[in-house]
């Protein structure tokens, strides 16, 4: 139940250099192949200007069967058919796309289809299928996933693995003493383990399987330090040799479709020789010998000789799961280390490593194609919040974002346009932002063809519209496989062909949508708890997440906020948790404070600069205030906390709890209240926090402190409600009790209690659970209610789960998990469990008021309690 003490460095701001600098507008010149000069430039607002006009194009993706197919007549014509019934509704704009890896297309059948293209009149971006094809290998280091507990005497252990070829496994005991340690093959998506003397019934196996990273649609991680020296060269040899008219505007994906660290990457160590090549030097540069490396790593093993060794090492721990071990294949033994990993440099030299290449490789082949093969943009499919789609070259590099967006409404804007969107503004350059792909869904089940009609699809590019988006390609015209893609055949559906030329007239003769731009107030990835991605209520503006440096501002249950870096200067967002109220902010220089809405209106505020102060309305629609970056405080939450400590002193006192102790502070916080309201307000919270557990108004209990539990791990995520959570990931089956996370909690009287657990959104993904207390009943998530609105970025939401009528005294909740998710997973991320028997209004992390606040009632003054001074 604890609050968070405020000092002043949770307000400052630490602005990094890239979200200071101002943006180049970024250019370029197309020479075509009858030697036309097309200049091009991107504007502020993310708008591709061509031949000095603005290019908004409405098309879709295109997927060339005389391409992907081996160079067939037959796919030729049935090619030439579909772009006709384009041409014929004067729908022009389109995506090309080989499927198969460009560079396995002959030169020759890519220039037949470009002559075609430019004769037609068409416009066109150019994908690259399948990109570098080199699969990456190695081992997955998730001992939380593949764990297993309570080895049985004589009884084989197994696990269930997928896509593996291989696995080392580890059996420890209790204490992380290693027992046995080999090597085992995956047949038919099962390691099994023949049963030793030596595992007890507390001994733990842990399973490390060697897997090849495939590609998928959420997004794909070729094994770029082995293939592509030798893609870059056959794209020279292939589309070196192509001729491109007029028609093309830009080159899309080319590494990959598209290019992301997703699933298993995050704890992906490669054993590619050339990545570990790179490693090595890598580590040579940031290390002067390998004594400091074997600090950083917390190696005990002084056997790690040089640096080739240490990039070979397989780490076999994570987070605060594994065993406190490397796996080193040059000599096949273990190496010890101290056992913190999360102190260990390991993870983060290795992350560092891998995404400073990725960076390099994709700026580096946009570089390539623009100078060799032709000098349009260069766009990057976007798939998730990291810096590798930020741009920091001045000159040169990536031209912009694109976006693939499948679902209908706001949610294909909060399901990534707006990360996406607000990315494409971090660039050092500006960025041309476009939907490259869009549909109501990506399922390949869906069953009607494109859109239901034509104003869901207007709705939708409208949505898309309003986030920024300057380009608008569905998927698609013509996607293969065909019968895997029944539904996603445009072509067989020409009224819907129709709808997209009518927006595009429409696009183009309304408002200036190039020079325009959405009405955004960016927040930090720490503080998503705390935000709702999407609309801000009715006036226009759109909550969006954003890369830049901050933190979430929590004081109490008054007021929330956080803190941003923005390109413009630091801004300290805040709004009132208890409705419209006179809001004191103390500053300390209050003429240097500014105090607008989200739009951008000034906020009538007062300036008092002998106090200090800064007096405005404050409501539950969030202030944003310019300060030059000084701390800013809300008075009234030092009130607050002391009414509310005022209301707890005295229930501990009336009770007979023993709240002397309490009531001291409680003097001591008043008497300082006057002349420094933040100082008070942190004496409160130390010690709301302690009389919060005598009293016991409900219980907040952090999932990732669940003891015991038989989850994964406790996965740190600063922006969930204790800055971590509780994450069940596995495909291996459970024992009889399942997957079980216990809370102890003591009921302060005889009552009934409210049950609540912020979790995983139900879904396919999603792996129902149970909730039991003590040996009562169990509660079902399936039966549960959704109360308010999802957080996190959509990944968890709070289920009220039923009620329990409790004894006075200690009780034991238990989270379980028996079934697999729809996906065949099993999965369910925890953040909080709340237990009260009072009312309780979710909303993301933020926690009730241990006691109610009376406004009408004085700020406690700093007399002096009756029990003796301590």
């Amino acid at each position: 139940m604890r609050l968070r003490l405020l000092g002043a460095a949770a307000l400052l701001l630490l602005a990094q250099p890239a979200f200071g600098q101002a943006r180049v507008q970024n250019s370029g010149v197309f020479v075509d192949r009858t030697g036309g000069r097309h200049s091009w430039s991107v504007t502020g607002t993310h708008a591709l200007l061509w031949d000095r006009q603005p290019y908004l194009p409405v098309g879709g993706v295109f997927c060339s069967r005389w391409l992907a197919g081996g160079q067939k007549e037959e796919d030729w014509k049935r090619d030439v058919e579909g772009l006709e019934a384009l041409k014929a509704k004067g729908v022009l704009d389109l995506i090309v796309n080989p499927v198969v890896s460009a560079v396995r297309v002959p030169a020759e059948a890519w220039q037949r289809l470009v002559d075609h293209l430019d004769a037609g009149g068409f416009r066109y971006g150019v994908a690259f299928g399948a990109g570098v094809e080199t699969p990456l290998t190695g081992t997955v280091v998730k001992p939380g996933s593949y764990r297993v507990r309570d080895v049985a005497e004589n009884v084989d252990v197994t696990w269930t693995v997928s896509d593996a070829d291989s696995a080392r496994w580890v059996f420890a005991d209790k204490d992380g003493l290693l027992l046995k340690v080999g090597e085992a093959r995956v047949q038919n998506g099962v390691v099994r383990v023949p049963y030793d003397p030596r595992f007890t019934r507390d001994s733990v196996g842990l399973l490390y399987p060697r897997k090849t990273l495939a590609p998928a649609r959420e997004g794909t991680l070729p094994d770029l330090w082995a293939g592509f020296d030798g893609y870059r060269d056959r794209l020279l040899d292939v589309l070196g040799r192509v001729k491109f008219g007029p028609g093309l505007r830009f080159f899309l994906d080319p590494l990959a479709h598209p290019l992301g660290l997703t699933g298993d990457a995050e704890y992906f160590v490669p054993d590619s020789p050339a990545f570990r090549l790179h490693f090595e030097s890598f580590l040579t540069q940031k290390y002067q010998a390998i004594e400091e490396l074997i600090a950083r790593w917390g190696l005990l093993d002084r056997e790690v000789k040089d640096f080739r060794q240490a990039a070979a090492l397989v780490p076999l721990g994570a987070g605060r799961r594994g065993v406190a071990h490397f796996w080193d294949p040059t000599t096949g033994r273990t190496v010890e280390m101290d056992g913190f990993w999360e102190r260990s440099r390991y993870w983060s030299d290795l992350r560092e490593c891998r995404n400073d290449s990725l960076v390099y490789y994709m700026n580096a082949t946009a570089d390539l194609l623009k100078r060799e093969i032709a000098g349009v943009p260069v766009v990057y499919t976007y798939t998730h919040p990291h810096r590798m789609y930020v741009n920091r070259n001045r000159v040169g590099g990536f031209d912009g974002l694109g976006v693939a967006a499948y679902a209908r409404g706001s949610a294909l804007v909060t399901g990534g346009a707006d990360s996406a969107f607000s990315q494409a503004g971090e660039s050092v350059k500006t960025m041309w932002f476009l939907v490259t792909e869009t549909l109501d869904t990506a399922s390949p089940s869906k069953t009607a063809v494109g859109y239901s009609s034509r104003e869901a699809l207007f709705q939708d590019l409208d949505w898309l519209r309003g986030i920024g988006a300057k380009g608008f390609f569905v998927n698609g015209f013509q996607v293969l496989p065909e019968d895997v893609y029944a539904s996603f055949q445009l072509l067989k559906a020409p009224e819907q062909i129709e709808w997209l030329k009518e927006y595009s007239s429409r696009l183009n003769r309304g408002v200036d949508v190039a020079q325009s731009q959405p009405r955004t107030l960016p927040f930090p990835a720490r503080a998503a708890g705390l935000v709702q991605a999407g609309p801000l209520g009715r006036g226009g503006v759109w909550w969006v997440p954003s890369t830049a440096p901050g933190e979430p501002l929590e004081f109490g249950a008054s007021y929330a906020g956080y803190t941003i870096a923005l390109p413009e200067g630091p801004v300290t967002v805040l709004w009132s948790l208890r409705g419209a109220r006179e809001t004191h902010l103390s500053v300390a220089e209050p003429k240097a404070v500014h105090v607008a809405t989200p739009d951008g209106l000034p906020v009538p505020a007062k300036v008092d600069a002998k106090r200090k102060l800064v007096t405005l309305v404050m409501d539950a629609n969030p202030a944003v205030i310019r300060s030059g970056g000084q701390d800013v405080f809300p008075v009234e939450a030092a009130a607050d906390a002391l009414k509310q400590l005022q209301a707890l002193v005295k229930q501990a006192a009336d009770a007979k709890l023993g709240a002397d102790q309490y009531e001291y502070t409680l003097s001591n916080a008043a008497s300082v209240y006057q002349r420094s309201p933040r100082m008070a307000f942190n004496m409160c919270v130390e010690a709301l926090n302690g009389i919060g557990g005598v009293v016991l108004p409900y219980h907040w209990l952090e999932a990732e402190l669940a003891d015991p539990h038989q989850f994964s791990e406790a996965a740190p995520e600063p922006a969930a409600s204790g800055g971590g959570l509780l994450l069940l990931n596995t495909e291996t089956k459970p024992g009889p009790g399942g997957y079980t996370a216990n809370f102890r909690f003591t009921a302060p009287v005889d009552d009934q209690y409210m049950i609540w657990v912020a979790a995983t959104p139900r879904g396919v993904q999603t792996s129902p659970f149970t909730v039991l207390v003590d040996a009562d009943e169990p509660r079902s998530s399936a039966d549960a209610t959704a109360v308010g609105s999802p957080y996190l970025s959509d990944r968890l939401a709070w289920l009220r789960m039923g009620r329990a009528t409790l004894k006075r005294g200690p009780h034991t909740l238990t989270v379980r998990v028996d079934e697999r998710a729809a996906s065949g997973r099993y999965f369910l991320a925890l953040d909080t469990v709340v237990v009260t028997r009072y009312p309780f209004t979710p909303s993301g992390t933020a926690r009730p008021p241990l006691a109610l606040i009376d406004d009408s009632a004085p700020v406690p003054g700093p007399e002096r309690p009756r029990a003796k001074k301590r």
